[in-house]
Parts: structure tokens; sequence; C-alpha cells
């Protein structure tokens, strides 16, 4: 036996594991699905056969345990409870102790697993699966001379044979027919389940003294299956001398079929006969094992996992010619690569894209010199990025891989804690590189435990409070803007925020005085300090006031970003953002006095090129500029940096610096680790400048825009906040090859990372979250002041007086209603009596369709007429996604007229403002919000359908005031955050 088959075995064995978790919480849920049912028996199916193959008995009995109890739920001999669920997942999570341990698999205790698997089958009230060897013993039935060695129990012999199958038995050596033809004895566990119903398997390792000498020889394995097949077509099918391969004859079939039925019928009487008279025996045996067991809840909804993969052997195909010659022929479309080997792909990806970049600048100036030149490196870019981009895709993994865990943590969790909880994913398509991965497993642990723990109530709390006992746990992955986004929300109590506050000034974290003047957001941020925890006690489960802390070190570890939001009694919402990958990254390379830098893209918003126009403010002692009515703090990243103008990086220190990436490149393993995320500390690129960026306070810069009034504003995202950093030059953007730094530059913190230039010089990676913590941007305070500024210019579109082109109309009555006549479609007149009433509403023929109409006495406090005139006009809008007709009983007028337009005055649904035009008070329509009042179930499912942009910015650029605030009005229903600006230059 080879460790490489052993290793491929114990890599294949995970991957029955990790279906078959998945497959028994659904068959929890759903005790009637067949395709779960047998995804479960083929994973255990399969393991059982695979450790036959490699001796590994005590799996082997574990699995066979595990295959008898799947067998009678498939036959619907058994049904599917909490406890055979319970103890199901128990013998997986021996088994994978077994696989992570497997030299000591032999020492591990699995006989309190397999008599409680075959307590369940006989408390049932149905046989325990005996083996062939037993039946035959016992009824005294002569069995054939291959069959001796086998393991085998009467459910799977029976079925096969019963079904008409052929048996025979295929030997198979080690070396000559598996590792020296690049397989795997797994590849023959796959092939023989496309052929037909694998049984059991052994080795022969009698003859082979110790296990040293096992791994050396070319061992003899034999395996069972069962075909319909015909001989000569087995023949075919594998890749071995007919000689290896010995039909089972037929003679001697029929008695042990009939020693088995009657073995079957003997057993379930004999179990009968126990089980009635256990129901008269005292019940102190039976609570002890109650007590023992796993407590049941049967309230707890366990989430439905998402699709299983089907393994390849999940169908077996009916043999025909055709198909085994297509069988035999096929060959796989995925192989398995190690993992240090695409460690080196990414390595060498990197390479390769410092090489293109230094090529294209060095042919910057020679390329037009040479015929067909610029055609080559356009080439050579190209598959540079072609080639970069899929060795990246080699490293990416689905997120589903760490996803589906937690349906077992939170299935477990709720059982312990007496609570009901239901498990949602969202986005489990998503990928993400591996080292990310593997990396967030503790972070969303930590998370997870905390809402089943802390956040949700007990089912008891839940209905006092008038929620569904059943909690809610969402977790979504997405793509956004160059990032994973990975959202984790509850509906539980929410973070109670004045505990939060007592527990930080409690410990010392922050004096009382600053916390009167937090906000709500800071406050909740107090959780990721180390050791702060609001349970009143610690348990195993969580309540130390270490698992935030963990969860921001982590992630802010893989150059991402953790926030949070909560409100108290609704629940709470935690938000990851994530890079794809940490290796190598789009980035706008800047300057500042001579020194270039590289930017993230994915932290880049927009570039504002500065100029005579722009102009900077002072608001707090902090600089900032106002960009489309909003304000913009200012960071100048040369005055952040203590870079004077004629301090250019000098070639000696750009050595040193490339020589220490250099060093640091040379002990790498891998690109994409999280190397790449080390925290960088405070401090410039040449340590002997001395020029530490915590010397110099953003608030007191004289000019911000000193030295720079040509240069540009970059608006750089931090969580939900922006800020310009502000640079002298811009250069390209490109992708570069994140390196990571060594320890001399432990003191920067403003840096992410280096990357080599083209030109072999060295560009710092700026950090923008860190430069705005060095900057102390207080980024509360500008909220404020832009929330003020909103206030205002609302204000100043109610007040300011505006000429518009009104229709004026009456609905009988005295009272006069507007509309801006840009959006009436076309003015319908008709007879009364051409409105056809269905129900309780109005509609008249328009075009080819029917238009409904609307009454405005019947939706908005106004004067309700006696009876309708014999003559009606029927307004019809435009712009609006479902046209109604408005009803009027009179043309008033077309106006031009100056609007000053009151809000506050006259208010109802339906209504914008009103004012006084010639002399009269005029009623303003919003028709947007009549219409949602006349057609609530139209508009409810388009805001059901819209509710998942409310964390869209939406910018609203009209130059009209009367159209500014029906908009403001309308679109603020949907989305969280609008920006307005007078028009859109």
């Amino acid at each position: 036996m080879d460790e490489d088959l052993l290793a491929v075995f114990m890599q294949e064995t995970r991957e029955h594991l990790d279906s078959l978790e998945p497959a028994l919480l659904a068959l929890e849920i759903k005790k009637d699905d067949k395709d779960g049912i047998n995804v479960i028996f083929r994973a255990v199916h399969s393991i059982k056969g695979a450790s036959g193959f490699f001796g590994f008995d005590k799996m082997t009995k574990l699995a066979h345990s595990m295959e008898n109890m799947m067998s009678l739920i498939r036959e619907g001999k058994l049904e599917v409870t909490n406890d055979i669920i319970d103890a199901l997942l128990a013998g997986g999570d021996k088994l994978r102790a077994m696989t992570d341990d497997i030299e000591h698999q032999a020492d591990i205790d699995i006989s309190s697993d397999v008599i409680h698997l075959g307590q369940l089958i006989e408390n049932s009230g149905k046989a325990p699966a005996a083996t062939l060897g037993e039946v035959i013993q016992a009824r005294k039935v002569k069995l054939p001379p291959l069959l001796e060695n086998f393991n085998l129990t009467s459910y799977t012999f029976q079925e096969a044979v019963e079904q008409g199958h052929t048996l025979y038995v295929v030997k198979l050596f080690t070396h000559k027919d598996i590792k020296d033809k690049g397989k795997t004895p797994l590849d023959f566990f796959k092939e023989i389940d496309t052929l037909g119903e694998f049984i059991d398997a052994y080795f022969e390792i009698a003859a082979v003294e110790g296990l040293s000498n096992a791994l050396e020889e070319d061992l003899c394995c034999k395996f069972l299956f069962s075909t319909l097949m015909q001989p000569d077509l087995v023949y075919l099918s594998f890749d071995v001398p007919v000689s290896q391969i010995e039909e089972i004859p037929r003679e001697g079939i029929d008695a042990i079929i009939n020693a088995l039925k009657e073995n079957e019928d003997a057993e379930e009487k004999s179990v009968g006969a126990k089980k009635t008279a256990s129901t008269h025996a005292p019940t102190t045996a039976a609570k002890t094992e109650t007590a023992a067991a796993p407590t049941e809840v049967n309230e707890v909804a366990a989430p439905p996992p998402p699709p299983i993969a089907t393994p390849i052997h999940e169908e077996v195909a009916a043999p025909t010619t055709e198909l085994v010659s297509k069988n035999v022929k096929k060959v796989d479309d995925t192989i398995r690569v190690s993992v240090s080997l695409l460690d080196d792909l990414m390595n060498l990806a990197g390479e390769m894209v410092l090489g293109r970049n230094q090529l294209m600048r060095l042919a910057t100036g020679i390329k037009e010199e040479v015929v067909g030149f610029s055609s080559v490196l356009q080439n050579i870019n190209l598959i540079t990025s072609e080639m970069q981009e899929k060795v990246m895709l080699t490293r990416l993994q689905p997120i589903s891989i760490l996803f589906n865990k937690f349906s077992r943590i939170i299935r477990d969790l709720s059982q312990k804690l007496n609570k009901e909880v239901k498990l949602k994913l969202i986005g489990e398509e998503v990928e993400l590189d591996k080292s990310i991965i593997e990396a967030l497993s503790d972070p969303l642990t930590h998370i997870v435990r905390n809402c089943v723990d802390h956040g949700l109530e007990t089912p008891a709390e839940r209905e006092r409070a008038g929620k569904s006992r059943i909690g809610d746990i969402i977790m979504e992955a997405r793509h956004i803007g160059g990032q994973v986004q990975i959202e984790i929300s509850d509906d539980g109590r929410g973070i109670n925020l004045a505990k939060v506050k007592a527990k930080a000034i409690d410990r010392g974290f922050i004096r009382q005085e600053e916390a009167d003047k937090m906000t709500e957001s800071q406050l909740l941020h107090l959780v990721f300090l180390p050791g702060l925890s609001t349970a009143q006690e610690i348990s195993d489960v969580s309540g130390r006031g270490v698992g935030m802390d963990v969860v921001r070190t982590n992630i802010e570890n893989l150059n991402g970003s953790v926030d949070i939001d909560s409100k108290q009694g609704q629940g709470t919402r935690i938000l990851l953002r994530l890079p794809l990958t940490l290796a190598i990254i789009p980035a706008m390379i800047i300057g500042a006095h001579n020194r270039r830098f590289a930017v993230p893209q994915v932290n880049l918003e927009e570039i504002v090129k500065l100029g005579e126009g722009h102009v900077v403010e002072s608001v707090r002692g902090s600089s900032v500029l106002r960009l489309r009515e909003k304000l913009l703090p200012l960071v100048n990243l040369a005055q952040l940096l203590g870079i004077s103008k004629d301090d250019a990086l000098g070639e000696e220190t750009n050595a040193r610096i490339q020589a220490e990436i250099a060093a640091q490149h040379a002990n790498e393993t891998a690109l994409g680790t999280g190397d790449t995320a080390t925290p960088f500390a405070e401090g410039s690129p040449d340590d002997t400048d001395n020029n530490s960026p915590t010397t110099t306070q953003q608030g007191g810069f004289a000019n911000i825009l000193e030295d720079e009034n040509n240069g540009h504003v970059l608006v750089l995202k931090v969580d939900k906040n922006n800020y310009g950093l502000v640079v002298g030059e811009l250069f390209d953007s490109e992708e570069i090859v994140v390196k990571p730094l060594s320890a001399f530059f432990k003191d920067a913190q403003c840096y992410a990372g280096a990357t080599i230039m083209g030109d072999g010089k060295v560009a710092m990676i700026l950090d923008a979250d860190a430069i705005a913590q060095i900057a102390d941007l207080k980024f509360e305070d500008f909220e404020k002041e832009n929330s003020n500024l909103d206030a205002l210019e609302l204000e100043r579109i109610r007040k300011k007086g505006e000429k518009q082109s009104l229709l004026l109309f009456k609905h009988e009555g005295t009272e006069v209603f507007a509309l801006n006549l840009s959006m009436v479609a076309r003015i319908e007149k008709i007879k009364k009596s051409e409105i056809e009433h269905i129900g309780s509403s109005g509609f008249i023929k328009y075009g080819d369709s029917s238009l409904r109409l609307v009454f405005l006495n019947e939706h908005m406090p106004v004067s309700t007429p006696e009876s309708l005139p014999d003559i009606l006009y029927i307004i019809v809008p435009q712009m609006v996604k479902r046209p109604m007709g408005i009803v009027a009983t009179e043309i008033v007028d077309v106006v031009d007229a100056f609007v000053s337009l009151d809000s506050d005055t006259i208010t109802g649904v339906g209504i914008l403002g009103s004012s006084m035009l010639n002399g009269h008070l005029t009623v303003f329509l919003n028709i947007y919000s009549l219409f949602e009042h006349v057609d609530p179930s139209h508009y409810k499912a388009y805001a059901e359908e819209s509710k998942d942009m409310r964390k869209v910015k939406v910018l609203i650029a009209e130059d009209t005031a009367f159209f500014r605030a029906i908009e403001i009005q309308y679109l603020s229903e949907i989305f969280e955050h609008i920006d307005v600006v007078l028009d859109g230059v």
C-alpha cells in the first residue's frame, strides 16, 4: 500500500463526509427525501468499501453499522427520527476523527457508536443486520468459496441477488493494476458504480509481515460487486487480465437466498418478542438510556442545506453494450492538484505580471520604431492578463464550502440552548480565494455563536415579544465592486447600547464624558474591544468578551473591514467586506512629491481634478471640500507622510526597500496566503527620515491644497464613509502584485504592502482605512454637517419660488388642483355613461385596453360630489409605471406661475403641498403617492422587489424644484442614501 494512495483515500473520505452532514440535516426536515437518503447511503457505503480495502477494520465496522441503518431507511423499514439523525451525525464525526488521525484510527473507541446504532434499529422492531457468514453457519448452508472472506449483510446480498444481478470477484494489485497505471482504489469504486453495485472489498495481507512491508508489497485486493452485465462485457470494462475476474456460480445461490429470508423472519420475531416483553418491564433502564442519549428538541427547525453535489456514482446505469463502451472510454474532466503547486503557479503568475509591466514600460519609447512590435506587445499583455486570471481562478472556491458547516453548528447550539433557530443561506455560489475562506472560519463561527447565544431569544421570550417562536439567522454573500460582502443577520433582541456603554465605562475603556458624546455607531463598535461582553454569565458557548475582538482582528488581517448595525428588539446585522484575493489586485498608481504609491481600486470611488473653482472650507478644525453639495473631509498625502517637495526617494533607499521585499518574497510559500495581510504600523518608507505620520495631525494643515493646485483628489471609501486623498500626480491604473512587508516596516500603519513597478522601483500600497485613522477623521461630525445641509436644501426647495407650467382643474366642489403640465400625457373628454364599474372601481376603454379611474374624493380629504355631471375629463399622467385616469369635472386653466410650495398647511395622501395661485388656494397633487394608495397591492409588490436595493446610493440631479421635491419624497421611501444636486453639470 502506497502513502500516495492513502492520501487520496483520506481526501475522498473527507469529501464523502462533507456530503454526509448536510444530507443528514436535510433529511431531518424532509424525512422522505429519497435522493437525500441515497446520498447518505452511498457516502457510508463508499467509506465502508474504501476503508475495507485499506484494512481499517474499525472504520469499516462503524460505516457498516451506519450503512445497515440507512439500508433499512431506504427500504422503508425504519422511520427517521431525531435520535437516528443524532446517531448518524455522531458516527460521521467519529469517522472524520479517524480519517484525520489515520495512523491511530485503530485506537479510537467506536463501541458506543456501534451499540447505539444497533439499539436504535432493535428498538424500532427491525432485525439487526446479520452477516452472511452468521446466516450460513446458523442455517447450515454451503457458501461458495469465493464469498467466504467477504463481510456481507443479508440486506445488501439479498437485494443484489433478487434483482437478477450476477456476482463477480475482481482481483486488483496495488502496484501493477493501480499505482503503475496512475489510478487510485477510489477510481475503481467509481468505475464499478457506473457498471453495477459495489458490495465489499478486502486485502489479502496474511502473507505480509508488518506495516512497513505492507507499504512496499504489491498487495492483492478483492472486490465483490453485482451487475446485470454479461461476463464478456464485464471483462471488457476493467483494465485487468481476465484471470483476475471471477464469476460467482449460480449453484447454491438459491439456497443462500432462502436461508437469508428464513433468518430475517426469525430475527424479526425474536426482536418483536423482546420488545413486547420490555413494555412490561421496569422502566429504569430505559430512563438511563434516555438520559445518556442527546436531548431531543422536536421544535428545533434545522435549516435546509444547499443543493448537495451529486457524487459521480450517484446513479447506477442500466448496462448496455453502448453504455459500457462509453464508460470504458470516459476521461474525467477534473484532476487533483496539490495546493503547493497552485501556490507556485500563483507566484509565477505574479512574476509574469511584473515582467509584463516592466516590458510595457521599457517599450514605451521604441515600440513605434519596430514594425509589428506594438501588436506583439498587445498580444503579450492580453495573454498575461488571461493567464493571471485563469491561475487566480484555480484558487477560488465557492463560499458554500464554509457556509455549509453552520447548519450543523446552529442545530447543535439550538438544542444545547433550548432555542428554535432557522438558518437561511444566500449566495453560496460566490467565490473567494482559498486562503481567505480558510481564514474566515473562526470569525464566522464566533459571529454565529453570538447570534444564537446572545442575539436570539428563547421561544417563550419571542412569543411574548410578538415574534415567531423560530428565530431567523441569515448568512448572505455577494459580489459588490470588486469585493465580497458577507452579511450575517438575526431577528433577535438586538444590542442594548446602554449596557454596552456602562460596561465600557466600568472596564475603563472610555470615560463618562466621552461616552455621552458618542453616536450610536460608535457605541456599537465598542463590542469589538477585547474583553467587553454584556453577558450576565460566562458559558462554554460565549460570554468572555474575546469573540468579536477576534472577528475584527482576523478580518482586518485579510485587508477587510467589519461593520455592525443593531436595533434593540429587532435584531443585529454584521457586514464583512473582503477582497477577492490577496495576491494580484487592480490599483491606481499615484504620485506625491516624486514618490509613487498604489491605491487599491476597491477603495477608490472617483477622482476629482482640482481647479480654481474648488474651495476648501473648514469644519470643526478639519479641511473639507464641497463636492456636489456634500462636505468631503480631505487628507493631503504628502503632508500626512511628512514628504517635502525636494524630498525625492533616493535610489539607495529604493534599493534597500526592494532588497527587503525580495528577501521576504524568497521565504514565501504562496502569494495568496494570509502573510500578505499582516497589519503594518506607522512610519514612512525611509526610516532615516524620522517622519512618522503620527507626528502630523491633519487638523493642523495650514493649506490642504498647498503645492497641489494642479493635483487631484481621490475619493476613497472606508466602510460607509468617504474622504478625499489629495495627491499631486496620477500615473495609470494597472494590476499589481502584492508583496508583504517584513519586520523592517513594523512601524508603518499607513501601508498595506508594497509592489514592484515596471521600472523595478518600489511603490508602497496605501491602506485607506489606516490613513483615515491616522488623520483622525471624525466622520460623524461630517455626517451631522451633511444632514444639516440636506435639511437646508429641502427648506430652500420649499420656499424658493420657481416658474412652472401648470394644469389647473376641479373635482366638483370649489377645490382647485394642480399638476405640472409636463406630467400630463393627454386629457380625454368622455360621457359619464362610458364609465364601466367592476366592484367599487371604475374603468373606461382606452385604446385597445382599459384604464382605471381615480376619483379624488375616494382617496383624499376633499369634497364629495352629490352627482357627477354628464361630461367628464380624464387626465392621463405620464412618467408613471401603471397609468390611471384622474377624474375632473372642470378644466380650469393652463397657467405659467411662480410657485412657492407650502408642504405643511395641507397634508394627506396624494398631496405634495399647496400654494396661492390667482388668489385661490391650490392643492398640488403627488400622483405617485396617490396611485400607490389607489393600488396598494401592485406597489407593495414593487416595494418588495425594491427592498434589496435600499443600500444603493441614489444621486438626484434635478434643476426643477417641483420635481426635485417629488423625487426626494418618493425615493426616500425606497432608498436610504440619497444625494441631491441642482443639476448634472
